[in-house]
């Protein structure tokens, strides 16, 4: 509800280069912060750039349903 329009995006491969940007083994499903709104799509494949966030990037953040990590969107190409 307090999310803003943040998006979720799924990571179908290269997890190993992912889980090492991320620090973290759990996860393929984050929260895409600064996703451009035209790729806010369901369903369509896109190839990222991204990095964690800094401190002061995240805002709050509560969930009523699962909750994600976030990543930073600095690159985006629809396949």
């Amino acid at each position: 509800m307090d999310c803003g329009d943040t998006y979720l995006v799924e990571f179908q491969d290269k997890f190993k280069e992912m889980y090492q940007i991320v620090g973290n083994k759990h996860w393929n499903i984050f929260y895409a912060d600064s996703l451009p709104k035209k790729f806010k799509k369901k369903g369509i494949i896109i190839f990222i750039k991204f990095r964690n966030p800094r401190k002061n990037e995240i805002g709050p953040c509560t969930s009523m349903g699962p909750a994600y990590p976030h990543i930073i969107i600095t690159y985006v190409k629809r396949e």
